[in-house]
């Protein structure tokens, strides 16, 4: 007699698991849980270790980093004492290269330095763009300090340019130049610099520069008004006791205080780089001042 499987009471047992897949299953679920343990410590760590401090060791490091790259920089800018231009792009890499250095360290994950290393960046893309564009005018402020901005041509032209006929080595009793004789003695002694100075005043590029142009500019006037006022009162005061009684015959105006080397200084280093290095002062004495409070780690 045939038996039917489909009829009732005959259903055939059910398979038992496989034991193997549910020790495989098992397994990498142990696996997947002590590789989620272990990130979420790696994690921790690294959270900890960004938190902490630097060390002493991560602040002289940072130290080093801004000696060796001032080094470098300060040979950069040699060719500027010679009067020449320097490598803009070797002076961009440098300062590049140690921006991307010390971000990268320890020392900026204390607060005080990373706002001085984050003014420094910015001063750093402001220095970048002043000396790439310091070519276009650097000629000028050179030839002009030269001729110029010099205090033996400035002594010089002082005493060139007298009120009196005969000049500086004239007598007492020579008589006063007219004002018409004046302009052009003004012309003849300060024509040339003047119009340099004008030139240096209108530096766009530059705002030193402009102030040092309408330094001299003013100086030149000065003199001028000077030399118009003591003719004129030499025209006035014919008698020699008056005239040897006039103090203003001897009292030039001040020089500027810019020239010879230290124009240079107030037009390249005052003018494109000191300023844009404040962030950088800044953080060297951060770095001193915290060496002295933290731990060796």
């Amino acid at each position: 007699m045939n038996i039917n499987a489909s009829q009732p009471g005959n259903t055939p047992p059910p398979h038992s698991g496989n034991p193997l897949l549910a020790n495989k299953k098992l397994l990498y679920g142990l696996i997947a849980g002590t590789v989620g343990i272990v990130l979420v410590i790696v994690i921790i760590i690294i959270v900890a270790m960004q938190s902490a401090p630097p060390s002493r060791k991560d602040l002289q490091d940072a130290q080093a980093l801004i000696r060796t790259h001032s080094r470098t920089e300060e040979r950069l800018l040699q060719p500027l004492s010679r009067g020449e231009t320097i490598d803009t792009k070797a002076f961009a890499d440098n300062r590049k290269e140690l921006i991307s250095k010390l971000g990268s360290s320890r020392a900026v994950h204390d607060e005080d330095i990373k706002r001085a290393y984050e003014q420094y960046k910015h001063e750093t893309d402001e220095a970048v763009t002043a000396l790439g564009k310091l070519p276009s005018y650097y000629s000028t402020v050179a030839t002009f300090i030269k001729e110029c901005a010099d205090t033996n041509t400035l002594n010089r032209q002082i005493l060139n340019f007298d009120f009196r006929k005969g000049g500086s080595a004239a007598l007492t009793s020579a008589p006063a130049l007219t004002d018409s004789e004046i302009e052009k003695e003004a012309s003849k002694t300060y024509g040339s610099c003047i119009e340099q100075a004008k030139k240096v005043q209108n530096i766009s590029e530059n705002d030193n520069a402009r102030k040092l142009g309408a330094e001299y500019v003013t100086y030149y006037q000065k003199v001028k008004d000077h030399r118009l006022k003591a003719a004129q009162y030499y025209r006035t005061h014919s008698d020699l006791t008056s005239r040897s009684k006039y103090s203003g015959q001897n009292t030039a105006p001040k020089m500027p205080d810019n020239r010879d080397s230290k124009a240079e200084t107030y037009v390249i280093d005052d003018g494109v780089l000191h300023k844009k290095d404040s962030g950088l002062t800044e953080m060297n004495k951060l770095l001193n001042t915290k060496m002295l409070v933290y731990r060796a780690v």
